[in-house]
């Protein structure tokens, strides 16, 4: 098969990009003092450019000081200084690549007992059943607020141009504010921003204009969308469609698709509705494993996705899992003889590997699907991210009429595996699969066990693919505990310089 995989690809605002593989967004929540990325993001970044993906869309930096999807979040506003933001594009482009920001607003998707606000299109709070008290609940935004909050998109972006990045991608995917407005689900206002597709869309739409109008022609704009909300009731394939529609003439550069959100998160490999097919936008039987394949929710007594205080074991510092042995669905390394846990490690990653290609390719080809009935009819180029781990599906995805292939876990565990393919190579390995019953806190182990690579790779480390999705989430409950903690430390002191600080989370 002829791979177009290594062919630049050149985009409406001229820019061209090295190749047709890009880095998709992460957010790692290592923001250093004053939410600004600091010399383990910039250690990243280099890794990643040093990797051979033609584009690095970073994760997603927070418009609005006041409202954060992790309290390790970076925000770019107007009181932000731009000297760190301008060594973070420079560290980026170190190896080559293109360099874009991903811009964005939580909207309702904020963690509970976090300062600032919780806003969303109406007061419909998250749900996810025993999970839904661990966020704020939302109260539903006035037209001076949206319009606020489409200005805030505008300064973003304007300052991401001026610190040297070569584009901005517009977060409106994974259950995030203009996710929210586009979903009918969590949209049920009555005036001009619910209701209809249009008018759902019109938030999106006014960011896109603003953004667009405000940045140099040369400078990439770019959207995330969900292809499906892969809820019943919610945004879908054919609503994708007719968005991609209305963003054709507003000079986009390219649309990415995912999927998913907090509530049903298929963009970790967890969707909750699958009740639908593919084609429906909802994840089939085959993505999941079986019955006998989950560990119990009371095997995990404590590891929510966003534990509170009394929930934290009573140990500071780094946890490990011998300090929480009832957290863990399978013995921990430390409870085992060396030995023994050496070849217990590798029966359960050679099983687990035969077991996850089936899952892969399932998964895989579940993507392509969606991506084949939006490519028919989009105007735009089409970036396809979702579960892509081998070089063959890339070049399958390409060869469907896909512009740009992302990915984001496959590159937290192999940082090279661009290059790697380059020369002809794949990956040594993937990160283990996280099987547990509870879908919610599934998805937070998984996302955990990324930001667990990432954090090594920031310090110079190879990643640790066999890490235990227990640790990795005690790990990342505790170093976001430091980060809500210099969170709420640092946000009064500079509120002085910004505005609207109304409607706080209590």
């Amino acid at each position: 098969m002829s791979s177009e995989l290594f062919s630049p690809l050149r985009l409406r605002s001229g820019q061209v990009l090295g190749n047709r593989i890009a880095k998709a967004s992460m957010e790692g929540g290592m923001a250093g003092a004053g939410q600004l990325p600091d010399r383990r993001v910039l250690s990243l970044y280099r890794r990643w450019s040093a990797g051979g993906a033609g584009l690095l869309i970073t994760g997603n930096v927070m418009v609005h000081a006041e409202a954060l999807t992790v309290p390790g979040g970076l925000v770019l506003d107007e009181a932000a200084p731009l000297e760190p933001y301008a060594e973070w594009a420079a560290a980026g482009k170190a190896g080559g690549a293109a360099m874009w920001m991903q811009i964005n607003h939580p909207g309702r998707q904020v963690l509970a007992g976090m300062p600032g606000v919780v806003w969303g299109p109406s007061a419909v709070g998250v749900e996810l059943g025993r999970h839904s008290k661990r966020f704020g609940r939302p109260v539903a935004m006035t037209p001076e607020q949206i319009e606020a909050t489409v200005a805030r998109f505008r300064t973003t972006a304007v300052r991401a141009e001026r610190a040297g990045f070569d584009g901005v991608q517009i977060h409106a995917a994974h259950g995030y504010l203009l996710s929210q407005f586009l979903s009918p689900r969590v949209n049920t206002r009555t005036d001009a921003w619910g209701g209809s597709l249009e008018n759902r869309a019109r938030l999106l739409l006014d960011v896109v204009r603003e953004v667009r109008a405000a940045v140099a022609p040369s400078f990439a704009v770019a959207v995330k969308l969900n292809s499906a909300d892969f809820q019943r009731g919610g945004f879908d394939v054919d609503d994708a469609r007719r968005v991609i529609a209305m963003l054709d003439p507003l000079g986009v550069d390219l649309v990415e698709l995912s999927g998913g959100s907090y509530e049903s998160p298929a963009m970790s490999g967890h969707p909750t509705d699958g009740d639908h097919s593919a084609k429906s936008g909802h994840a089939t039987d085959e993505d999941r494993p079986t019955k006998s394949d989950h560990a119990t929710d009371r095997d995990h007594p404590a590891m929510s996705p966003h534990a509170t205080n009394g929930d934290r074991p009573a140990k500071s510092g780094h946890a490990t899992d011998r300090d929480h042995p009832a957290m863990s669905p399978h013995a921990t390394d430390e409870r085992r003889p060396a030995t023994s846990a050496r070849a217990a490690d590798e029966y359960h990653l050679a099983t687990s590997d035969r077991a996850a290609d089936a899952r892969t390719r399932a998964r895989e080809a579940y993507f392509l699907d969606l991506a084949s009935d939006l490519v028919a009819t989009s105007p735009l180029p089409l970036m396809l991210t979702g579960g892509i781990t081998r070089r063959e599906t890339a070049e399958e995805v390409l060869a469907g009429g896909v512009s740009l292939v992302g990915m984001g876990t496959a590159l937290a565990a192999t940082p090279d595996l661009p290059a790697r393919w380059r020369e002809g190579r794949e990956a040594d390995g993937r990160l283990r699969p996280v099987t547990w019953s509870d879908k919610a806190l599934a998805s937070a182990a998984t996302m955990a066990l990324v930001r667990h690579q990432m954090r090594r790779v920031a310090r110079g480390l190879r990643p640790a693919l066999g890490t235990h999705p227990a640790h990795a989430l005690v790990s990342d409950q505790l170093e976001q505990h430091r980060a809500l903690r210099r969170y709420r430390s640092w946000l009064p002191m500079t509120a002085a310089a910004r505005t609207e600080p109304t409607n706080r989370n209590p």
